[in-house]
């Protein structure tokens, strides 16, 4: 059975720096909405690649929300989809100001962005008026898109634009370990130990247990495998005391164009270990009997036993 209480979780707090990233964002969301609807505008044949455009405005407004989460040292999921909804909702909106914008100034009746923006009753009255006959068709000479169709396509992009960012700001934090003494995100090793599966050994039982001695039991990996166990460990940078490990089953597929695929998948996700388990997973590496190199023994990293000189940076 595994205990909870052998885990990393996190704390769910957040650091000062999260009060004002509503401040960054809505320069970084303006940016990104003028770009995206200056290019949904006079790209030609608009109606096919739209929404390759509004993909790839959520999915940049995610990545900026996904990065200052970080930046800003929150651990808290709520705040992380908070923020995440906040930049989703104000980049939408932008873009709205933007795009009414540009439709009055191709109607020969320009008004300033700024004076659009703080009118959303007028951004709401110009979008039922532009509704009614469409200001886009799709494929040579057809009919404008309009009515009904036209308010499914802007409710797919506000979708799209506002949904994207609130569910991968989550996964900002989802593989990160935070060492609450010093403040910092901790670093990541991958590889540390490569294991293959056992049959009759319960890897997950065991190590829930935080039975380490587990991996010692597993046959080590060879290059033919196609299924392995890769052992990860984390470590605060600052302190040096603060460790977790987790193990990932990496299963290699060939695709159909007879390419080895790589498929991972958390076996067992940031246990919480103590400098002398950190010792004890390098014994087993380094007492290991030879086998055949794989790939992944390149990545694999070296655990010094004086913890002070353990190294805490990405290979």
């Amino acid at each position: 059975m595994r205990n909870d209480g052998l885990f990393y979780k996190h704390s769910g707090k957040f650091g000062p720096l999260t009060f004002v990233l509503p401040v960054i964002l809505l320069p970084v969301c303006l940016v990104l909405a003028f770009i995206y609807t200056y290019a949904v505008v006079y790209i030609p044949l608009v109606g096919y690649v739209t929404f390759l455009l509004t993909g790839g405005f959520g999915f940049l407004v995610a990545m900026a929300v996904m990065m200052l989460i970080v930046f800003a040292k929150v651990r808290s999921g709520l705040i992380c989809r908070l923020t995440g909804l906040f930049a989703g909702l104000v980049a939408w909106y932008l873009s709205w100001a933007v795009f009414i914008h540009l439709m009055l100034k191709r109607a020969d009746e320009p008004v300033s962005f700024f004076t659009i923006v703080f009118k959303p009753f007028g951004i709401w009255g110009m979008a039922k008026a532009i509704s009614v006959e469409g200001w886009f068709s799709i494929g040579s000479g057809g009919a404008n898109v309009s009515g009904i169709a036209l308010w499914i396509c802007w409710g797919l992009e506000a979708l799209i634009v506002i949904g994207l960012p609130l569910l991968m700001a989550g996964q900002a934090i989802a593989d990160k370990v935070f060492c609450e003494r010093c403040g910092l995100w901790s670093d990541e090793k991958e590889g540390v130990l490569l294991r293959r599966p056992t049959d009759g050994i319960d890897l997950v039982g065991r190590m829930g247990q935080k039975d380490l001695g587990v991996l010692a039991e597993l046959e080590q990996a060879t290059a033919s495998d196609t299924c392995v166990y890769r052992v990860d460990v984390t470590a605060c940078k600052s302190c040096r005391d603060f460790f977790t490990t987790s193990v990932k089953e990496i299963a290699i597929t060939i695709n159909k164009e007879g390419k080895p695929e790589q498929n991972v998948s958390t076996v067992v996700k940031d246990l919480l270990i103590s400098r002398d388990d950190l010792n004890r997973i390098r014994t087993i590496a380094t007492s290991s009997p030879g086998g055949e190199e794989t790939e992944l023994d390149n990545e694999q990293i070296e655990i010094e036993e004086d913890t002070e000189t353990v190294p805490a940076e990405n290979a």
